[in-house]
């Protein structure tokens, strides 16, 4: 009786320890779940910043783009200032 006793005590500790283990091991896949989480986001937001932003160049492009725009704007309201103003009055005085 006494060794039937003692092996059941051997038993629920080895048991015991196998449930501390296997709780430990979830715990850690759990951990690892959830670092994999944290990179991936990471990761997407690493990508879409610079879809949010533009290169250097595009931006000069753009830049060069709006300054000839506005040079063409100024030199026809210049033209149509010009016309304007060659229209001769005459004077009834």
């Amino acid at each position: 009786m006494k060794k039937q006793q003692q092996q059941q005590k051997k038993d629920n500790k080895e048991n015991e320890e196998k449930k501390k283990d296997e709780k430990k091991e979830e715990k850690k896949d759990e951990k690892k779940k959830e670092d994999e989480k944290k990179d991936k986001k990471d990761e997407k937001e690493k990508q879409e910043k610079p879809n949010n932003q533009i290169s250097k160049e595009d931006a000069q492009r753009l830049l060069d783009a709006l300054q000839n725009d506005e040079r063409k704007l100024q030199e026809k309201k210049k033209g149509q200032k010009v016309r304007s103003s060659q229209v001769e009055i005459e004077k009834d005085w």
